[in-house]
């Protein structure tokens, strides 16, 4: 049986966070993900959202019409982990929801520099 969805933890320098990564959302993004895990890389502001940057250079893939705060998503242009801090329309392919936030939300909200984290799996 194969797995459908895996637990992260963010790991900052100041604290930690969890998200869910879910592979019904886009298995092909689960997967190079997954063999990416776990990393060190790091996160940055980005346009009221948190970026989170992961070298996995996947395409456009079908999208969800709207992100909620919270919300875990694959940005291609970017190619990087996004974290919804506020709820929005999506009307670019390049915006695709693979999770969501378990836990840390607040402290993701207030990043605001360019920031180390290591991604493990738990």
């Amino acid at each position: 049986m194969s797995e459908v969805s895996k637990r992260l933890k963010l790991i900052f320098p100041e604290f930690e966070a969890l998200i869910e990564v879910k592979k019904h959302f886009s298995p092909a993004i689960y997967l190079s993900l997954m063999l990416k895990i776990p990393m060190s890389t790091f996160a940055y502001p980005s346009r009221g959202d948190l970026l989170i940057k992961v070298d996995i250079k996947r395409g456009e893939m079908p999208k969800v019409p709207k992100l909620l705060v919270g919300d875990v998503y694959y940005n291609a242009t970017e190619d990087a982990i996004g974290i919804s801090l506020n709820e929005k329309e999506i009307y670019s392919r390049s915006l695709i929801k693979i999770g969501s936030v378990l836990e840390g939300l607040n402290l993701l909200a207030n990043i605001n520099k360019v920031t180390p984290v290591k991604i493990v799996s738990v």
